[in-house]
Order: C-alpha cells, then structure tokens, then sequence
C-alpha cells in the first residue's frame, strides 16, 4: 500500500472513509507516519485524527500509542481525553510545551511518559484519580510547584520518574501509600526537606535516586528495610554531619552512590563484602577515609 504525504487539509470524511479500509495496527501505524511528515508535525492535528478513529470505527481494544521522537510541537489537547480504550501514551523526547490536562484522569492510562519536552506548570492533582497507573515518567520538563498528594492514591504504581524537574516543597506524606514503587527517582529538582522514614514501605524498590537535590538531614534507618535495591544514589544532603548509614541488609546492591551527604566516621567493613556490588562512589569528612573510598570506587569500576 502506497502512503502519500497528509496535509493538514485532507477533509475528515476521506480519512474515515481510508481508515475503516484498515486493520487496527494499520491504522496505528499511518498514524506515526503522519507524525514524521514535514507536512503534519503538530499534535492537536495528529491526535484529532486518532481521535476520530477511535469514535467512527468503534473500537473496542485499548490503543496503544508510542509516539518517542518524532518532533512533534505544541500542546497535549484536551480532546485526547475522549480516546476512552488509551492505556499507554508515550511522548517521549518531542517538543511538547504548555500543561497536562486535568482531564486526562477520565483515562484508563496503565502507562504515562512525556520524558524529555517542554512542559511547564504543575502536575495536575487529578492525576492521582487515574487508578490503573502503573508507570508515570515525567522527567526532563520544567514542571514545577508541589508534588500533588493525590499522587499517594496511585496504589498500583510502580515507577515514577520526576528528575530534572522545578519541584518545590516535599515528598508528600501520602506517598507512604505506594507501596509498589519498584524505581522512584527525582534527582536535579528543587525538592527539600527530610528524606522520609516512610520509604522503608517501599518494600519492592529496585532503584532509589535522590541526587541534586535540596534535602537535607540523615538518611533515615528504615533505608535498611529495603532489601531489594539494587541502585541507591543520594547526594548533596544538607544539615550536620552523619554517620554512614546502615545498609548491612541491602545484600544486592550493584551500584552505590553517597556523595556530599557529610557522612562521618568509617565505612563499614561489610561494604567490602557485597559481592554483586558494580560501582561505589562515596565521599566522607576524614581525608584518610575519603582516600579509601576513591581507592574502592576505583577498584569495582574496573568489575
């Protein structure tokens, strides 16, 4: 089948008339070669065209839309909450620019990515209604402002992406709630306060960042119950000095970053003994020590 160039003028009914010509995964695709036309390169073109396929044909599977790099500009449009079968809705690295709407809650979404554009204002609290969300990736934008606390409803969440990012205030107190994070990272934002003791109810966390940030105090002692990490990576804590903290449990650990969190006092023997560790990076307030700590990132870099 030969596709070709779409111009935003093609009328409506031509489009419906060639879709309902096609298969479901056709249409899907069409859909993301119209995205990479020099001739169709905004969003509210794009997905009032997936809009009307998803009325006109009635479908009934979930659609599945990756639409990762394609230079895709302007808004997220409000109508793409009328897609009701949308499960995953991936944006990654476009040149996507002003908020999320709040009316995207109304979808059934498992999956939201919109890594890497140019999106501005807060996360919308109605976010936090979407039930099924498994995976929430907003990384690398310029939201800013408070973290919702309607995100702690996000029970069946699993990842949740928030690095290089204006976020002010602190880690909500209803996060306690997501007890299914298996990867929380929110490095290079403004976020402050104290680390909280609720994230040793993140019991399945696999990944832990909290690099560049503005927080400060200890790093609290439930940080031991979380046995299954496998990366743990803060810096830059601010307060009064600390000891190294406990992390004796956390027998999987690959890769350890504790850099600028004004740690005092030895590091511990069972660091060495951590067999599946990769990569350690640690600074502590004694010069002897600190020479210790480059020697042992030196030698498992080389692993």
């Amino acid at each position: 089948m030969k596709i070709s160039a779409v111009s935003s003028e093609v009328s409506t009914e031509s489009l419906i008339a060639t879709f309902k010509a096609m298969s479901h995964a056709t249409v899907l695709l069409v859909m993301a070669l119209f995205a990479a036309s020099q001739t169709c390169m905004t969003l509210f073109f794009l997905f009032s065209k997936i809009f009307l396929i998803n009325l006109y044909l009635n479908v009934d599977r979930s659609i599945i839309s990756q639409l990762k790099g394609l230079n895709l500009t302007g808004v997220l449009p409000t109508e793409f909450a009328n897609l009701t079968n949308l499960q995953e809705l991936d944006l990654t690295r476009n040149y996507i620019n002003g908020s999320i709407p709040t009316n995207y809650s109304q979808l059934p979404l498992v999956n939201l990515t919109l890594l890497g554009n140019r999106l501005s204002g807060t996360i919308p609290k109605e976010i936090g209604d979407i039930g099924s969300l498994e995976s929430l990736v907003l990384e690398d934008n310029d939201l800013g402002g408070p973290l919702p606390e309607n995100l702690g409803n996000l029970t069946n969440l699993k990842r949740l992406f928030l690095s290089a990012n204006n976020f002010t205030g602190t880690i909500p107190e209803s996060f306690h709630n997501l007890k299914n994070l298996t990867d929380f990272r929110i490095d290079g934002t403004r976020i402050s306060g104290k680390i909280p003791d609720f994230i040793g109810n993140w019991s399945k966390l696999d990944r832990l960042d909290l690099q560049g940030t503005s927080m400060e105090g200890t790093i609290p002692s439930t940080i031991s119950l979380l046995t299954n990490l496998t990366e743990l990576r803060i810096s830059d804590l601010k307060g009064s000095s600390r000891p190294f903290p406990n992390l004796q449990d956390l027998k999987v650990l690959e890769y350890l970053t504790l850099r600028n969190c004004l740690i005092t006092g030895p590091i511990p023997n069972y660091i060495g003994e951590m067999q599946k560790l990769k990569q350690l990076s640690t600074t502590v307030l004694c010069s002897g020590l600190l020479r210790l700590s480059d020697i042992l990132y030196g030698l498992f870099s080389q692993v």
